[in-house]
């Protein structure tokens, strides 16, 4: 998703950056509401109108699913075997209190019906080294 606000697409007036107005809050509540949603792929310009639509809905998806791969991959498992120095703590209290919420929505991703083959066996190879590495970093408390 380009967001005009940080120069990436070519927006309207208002929603370019402006060194002296344009605050961090309007670039956060722009990935909020542009990208961290069910379906970032119809916020992309001139995609909305096939929202709804057989096509939109196969195309949706087709985003959907590198970003779901890449999200398991870099934010979970990576985050979890090499996290950086000065986050670490943070981020394993993270994985530590949300363990079971976050295996069960990845496992429910990897297990969706309508994912393409390819995804459904890369998500399945994700969710095991995400549990892996949960494993490895986090043990179960007795």
């Amino acid at each position: 998703v380009c967001l005009s606000l940080l120069g990436t697409w070519q927006g309207d007036a208002g929603e370019s950056w402006h060194a002296k107005t344009s605050t961090l809050l309007q670039v956060l509540m722009s990935v909020q509401a542009l990208i961290l949603v069910p379906d970032p792929f119809f916020n992309e310009p001139g995609y909305e109108r096939i929202r709804g639509t057989p096509q939109g809905d196969s195309q949706s998806r087709g985003y959907n699913e590198p970003l779901r791969e890449a999200t398991v991959r870099y934010a979970m498992i990576e985050q979890l075997r090499s996290p950086v120095p000065e986050l670490r703590d943070a981020i394993f209290a993270h994985f530590r209190l949300r363990r079971a919420a976050i295996l069960a929505n990845v496992r429910r991703m990897a297990s969706d019906p309508k994912n393409s083959k390819a995804h459904a066996s890369n998500m399945a190879a994700l969710v095991r080294q995400l549990e892996e590495a949960l494993n490895a970093n986090l043990p179960a408390e007795a």
